[in-house]
C-alpha cells in the first residue's frame, strides 16, 4: 500500500512539474525579456509545427505530449509549442491550447501568413476567439502571433509570395496589429503578443524605431534560417535589440537555408544557437513534420509521435539535443558550442548599425544582392559565375570591379563620424576602401585576420560625412568570398575620447559644428582658438587655470557632440579640475558680462 501510494506521489509531482505550473503567466520586463509570475527571466524553447493546410494531422494530443516530454528515448523537454494556423480554424486552436495546458507548457497561437493585412477583419474575428476562450477556461499558456512574416503588399493570399511589388511597410504592419491586438485586449489584457516585422519577419529595426504603443506585454518577431548566408547578419539585429531593451522572440528558425531544403552548414548553425542562447532569446524551431527537406525534423513515423532517435532527421537530433540540454540548465560550453564574443553595447551609443538589408535605413543600387531574403524587387539575382559573392554581400560585377554602394539617410550635421565594421577575415588580413559622395579622397581600412573561427570583429575608422544624405561607396573588388566576410557596419558622432584617434568637430560659441580635417595644435600646454584681453585660459595637466579681469564666470566643458559633460561659476581667478574627463579633445565654453566665448582644449 505504501509502495502504490509513493508512485502516486511521484507522478502527481511529475505532472506538476512543468514549464507552465514553474512559471504561470508570463510578461515582458523593462529589459525586454520575458519573465514569470515572479518576475525570474524566462527562456522558453521549442518546435513548430507545419502549415495547417498540408499538415492537419501532425496537430494532435501525442505529437504536443511528446514535445512536452522528458522521457530519455522520446521526449523532447520543450517549454513552447507553435500552432501555424492559415485558414483561421478556432477549434485547432482551441485543441493545441488545451493539449499544450494539459502538457504543462506554452503554445504560440500563429496566424499563418504572408497576408494578414489584407485579411483584417478575418484575424479580428480569429484572435477575438481565442483569446474568449482563453478568458473563459482561464488559461495562462498562450502567446499570439498576431502575423507569421510580411511581405508584399500587394499579397493576395496567406501562402503568396510571389506577388512582387512593395514590400509591406512597418506602418502597414503596425496598423493591422494594433487592429488585431484591440480585439486580443478586450479578453486578455495582459497576454503576451507577438507582432510579425516586414520582410519575411527580419526588418525588426524598422519595429524598433517606431513600436507599438499603449499596451504593454508586445514583442516582435525575428525569424532566421541558419545556413542561410544572408542571414548571418541578423545576428546584430539580435544583439542591437537585446542591448536596447526591445523584446524579441525567434518564433521560428530552421537549421536549412531559407528554402527549407539545401545543404545543412553545422558551423553557421553551432554558431547561430550559441548566439540565441548567450543573448537568452525565447524560440522555436521549423518544424515538427516529415516532409522530404533538411530542416523537417521528423524522418519516419509520422505523427504518431514518441519518436525514437532513429527516427528523427539530422535536424531534429540537434534541435533536440540542444532543447533537452539548455532546458536542464547545462552552459553553451557544455553543449560543445563556442561561447560567443559580444562587442560592448556602446557602439550602439547616437548611431544606426545598417546591416546590409533592405528595410528603409538604407537603399541598395540595382548592382547590389545584399541579405535580400528572397526579395528580389529593384534587386539583380546573382547568376554570373564571375560574381564576386561575400557570405553577407554579394555583388554583381566583371573582373576587379566589385561594388556596393550604400544609401545613408538621416545624417545629422556634417562632420566626422566614427564608422565601424563588423567582419570575418579567416584566413589573412584584408583591405577594404570606401568613399563617401561630395567628400574628397578615399579611406582604406585594414582588417586584421579573425583567428578564432566564426568570430567576428568589430574595426572602426573615422569618415566625413554631411548633413542629410550620404552614398557611401564600397570598395571589393579582387577580394575571395574565403577571406572576407563583411557583415555590417554603423555610423556614430564622435565622442571627445574618439578624437584621440579619429580628430573631431569643433562646436563654435553659435553652436555650428566645424569639420576639421587635422588634430588641434598645441603649443606649451595651452590651446586656445581665441584669446581675449579680459579672459584667459591654461591647462595643466587636468587642472584648467581661468584668470581675466572679470568676475562671475560660467564655463561648462562640452564634449565633441555639444553635450554639457561639467559646469561651473567661477567668482574670479580659480581652477576648474578636469581629472575625470577621458583623454580627448573637449569644448570650453565662457559666459560672464559681456563675454561669450567658446575654445577648444586638448587633455592627454
Amino acid at each position: 500500500m505504501r509502495k502504490i501510494f509513493y508512485w502516486v506521489l511521484c507522478l502527481a509531482v511529475f505532472v506538476c512539474a512543468s514549464p507552465l505550473s514553474d512559471n504561470g503567466a508570463l510578461s515582458f520586463n523593462d529589459e525586454g525579456k520575458i519573465v514569470n509570475e515572479r518576475g525570474s527571466v524566462v527562456q522558453l524553447r521549442g518546435m513548430s509545427l507545419f502549415w495547417d493546410q498540408w499538415a492537419s494531422g501532425w496537430f494532435n494530443q501525442n505529437v504536443v505530449k511528446t514535445l512536452a516530454s522528458t522521457d530519455a528515448s522520446t521526449g523532447w523537454g520543450a517549454s513552447v509549442v507553435r500552432a501555424p494556423i492559415s485558414q483561421f480554424s478556432t477549434s485547432l486552436a482551441h485543441n493545441m491550447i488545451d493539449w499544450a495546458n494539459a502538457a504543462g507548457i506554452y503554445v504560440i497561437i500563429d496566424n499563418h501568413s504572408h497576408c494578414a493585412h489584407r485579411a483584417t477583419d478575418q484575424a479580428v474575428s480569429f484572435f477575438a476567439d481565442v483569446s474568449s476562450y482563453v478568458k473563459q477556461k482561464g488559461y495562462k499558456n498562450v502567446l499570439y502571433e498576431v502575423y507569421n512574416e510580411p511581405l508584399y503588399d500587394n499579397c493576395s493570399g496567406a501562402t503568396d509570395t510571389q506577388s512582387g511589388g512593395s514590400l509591406t511597410s512597418w506602418a502597414t504592419i503596425k496598423s493591422y496589429a494594433e487592429t488585431v491586438i484591440k480585439a486580443i485586449r478586450a479578453n486578455d489584457p495582459n497576454g503576451l503578443i507577438l507582432v510579425g516585422t516586414g520582410r519575411y519577419s527580419q526588418d525588426v529595426g524598422s519595429a524598433q524605431k517606431n513600436p507599438i504603443t499603449g499596451y504593454k506585454n508586445i514583442g516582435y518577431v525575428l525569424h532566421f534560417y541558419a545556413s542561410e548566408p544572408g542571414h548571418s547578419g541578423l545576428k546584430t539585429t539580435l544583439f542591437r535589440a537585446r542591448c536596447q531593451n526591445f523584446p524579441v522572440f525567434i518564433t521560428e528558425w530552421g537549421t536549412s537555408p531559407a528554402s527549407g531544403n539545401g545543404n545543412l552548414d553545422w558551423n553557421a548553425i553551432n554558431t547561430w544557437m550559441a548566439w540565441i542562447e548567450g543573448l537568452g532569446y525565447s524560440w522555436a524551431n521549423w518544424s515538427v513534420f516529415d516532409k522530404n527537406e533538411t530542416a523537417s525534423a521528423i524522418a519516419s513515423g509520422g505523427s504518431s509521435g514518441y519518436w525514437q532517435e532513429s527516427q528523427l532527421t539530422a535536424s531534429g537530433k540537434f534541435v533536440r539535443k540542444m532543447m533537452k540540454g539548455f532546458g536542464s540548465g547545462s552552459s553553451i560550453t557544455q553543449m560543445g558550442l563556442s561561447q560567443p564574443s559580444y562587442p560592448s553595447c556602446s557602439i550602439f551609443d547616437g548611431g544606426t548599425t545598417n546591416e546590409f538589408v533592405r528595410d528603409g535605413e538604407g537603399e541598395f543600387k540595382t548592382t547590389i544582392n545584399a541579405e535580400n531574403y528572397n526579395d528580389s524587387l529593384n534587386i539583380q539575382s546573382i547568376q554570373d559565375v564571375s560574381a564576386h559573392a561575400f557570405q553577407d554581400i554579394y555583388v554583381i560585377t566583371s573582373g576587379e570591379g566589385a561594388w556596393a554602394k550604400y544609401k545613408m539617410n538621416n545624417v545629422p550635421a556634417d562632420g566626422y563620424y566614427r564608422l565601424a565594421f563588423r567582419y570575418q577575415a579567416p584566413n589573412k588580413d584584408v583591405e577594404i576602401s570606401y568613399t563617401v559622395d561630395g567628400v574628397a579622397g578615399k579611406t582604406t581600412l585594414k582588417l586584421p585576420q579573425t583567428t578564432t573561427a566564426n568570430t567576428f570583429k568589430v574595426n572602426s575608422s573615422a569618415i566625413g560625412l554631411k548633413t542629410g544624405t550620404d552614398y557611401i561607396t564600397f570598395d571589393l573588388g579582387g577580394i575571395s568570398a574565403s577571406d572576407l566576410l563583411f557583415d555590417a557596419f554603423w555610423a556614430a558622432p564622435m565622442d571627445s575620447a574618439d578624437s584621440v584617434h579619429f580628430g573631431f568637430l569643433e562646436v563654435d560659441e553659435f553652436g555650428n559644428r566645424i569639420v576639421h580635417e587635422k588634430d588641434i595644435e598645441k603649443a606649451e600646454g595651452i590651446v586656445a582658438t581665441r584669446q581675449s584681453s579680459r579672459l584667459q585660459t591654461r591647462l595643466h595637466g587636468r587642472v584648467m587655470e581661468v584668470y581675466g579681469n572679470t568676475r562671475d564666470v560660467s564655463v561648462g566643458i562640452l564634449d565633441m557632440q555639444g553635450r554639457v559633460l561639467l559646469k561651473r561659476t567661477l567668482l574670479g581667478a580659480s581652477a576648474v579640475d578636469l581629472s575625470g574627463l577621458q583623454p580627448g579633445i573637449y569644448i570650453v565654453q565662457m559666459k560672464g558680462a559681456g563675454i561669450s566665448e567658446t575654445r577648444r582644449i586638448q587633455l592627454q
